[in-house]
């Protein structure tokens, strides 16, 4: 199914609505799986996505879409990015458009996502640039070494992220950390590498083609198979 959106009436808002993303059609049209934090403003059009997305904040994000276009995307299911309720390799593909800067453990999250696509499935991603948001720039891009504490730590989440790290407050569901395509890609082949996974990057774009201020790295998941014994 297509992602659901509803009309508010009498809203005041800016008439934004972002072009589709041709990057996405291209690898995932005809194809079933997750959008995570899908929004009305931002669409991707792809007719096989449901919308997934935690439920705690979403009178807040439904208030900043309503101020775009006057419409917000309805959850079809309550779900964080890191725990998602599908059984193993039961999707075609995953994808988010800025949301992985929003959650704290990125590794739990790549975990997570190799364990609900199916091999030769897609992990598909747009994450800002640095600058994309004034804040950030001002902000030390994350270290290796810093995700991998962070994960190493097993419990790390919005609700506790400012007791655990006092020096580096950030709003709940604010941006948890800054990437570049590089560093993006170095943690997710240190997470491949460590875990047996492997991630074929298959796509880039450095500025994204949807609206510019990100980058999109795609991925295309392969799992081994292994035979039944005679």
């Amino acid at each position: 199914m297509a992602i659901r959106t509803t009309k508010v009436e009498g809203i005041e808002h800016r008439n934004i609505t972002l072009k589709e993303h041709a990057l996405a059609h291209r690898w995932l049209d005809g194809l079933s799986g997750i959008e995570l934090g899908a929004s009305a403003h931002n669409p991707f059009g792809l007719e096989g996505s449901t919308h997934m997305s935690p439920g705690d904040d979403f009178d807040v994000a439904r208030q900043e879409e309503l101020k775009m276009n006057g419409c917000y995307a309805e959850i079809d299911v309550t779900a964080p990015a890191e725990n998602l309720p599908v059984p193993d390799s039961s999707q075609d593909y995953i994808i988010s458009s800025h949301v992985f800067e929003h959650l704290p453990d990125p590794i739990k999250a790549l975990l997570e996502w190799n364990r609900v696509v199916r091999n030769g499935g897609y992990i598909f991603m747009i994450v800002p640039q640095r600058d994309a948001l004034e804040t950030d720039k001002r902000r030390p891009l994350t270290s290796l070494e810093q995700w991998l504490d962070i994960h190493a730590r097993a419990n790390v989440t919005v609700d506790n992220w400012n007791d655990l790290f006092p020096a580096n407050q950030v709003p709940r569901r604010g941006h948890y950390h800054v990437y570049t395509p590089d560093t993006l890609v170095t943690l997710i082949e240190t997470v491949a590498a460590r875990y047996r996974l492997t991630w074929d990057l298959v796509d880039r774009e450095n500025p994204d083609s949807k609206v510019g201020n990100g980058f999109t790295l795609v991925y295309r998941i392969r799992k081994i198979t292994r035979s039944s014994p005679a």
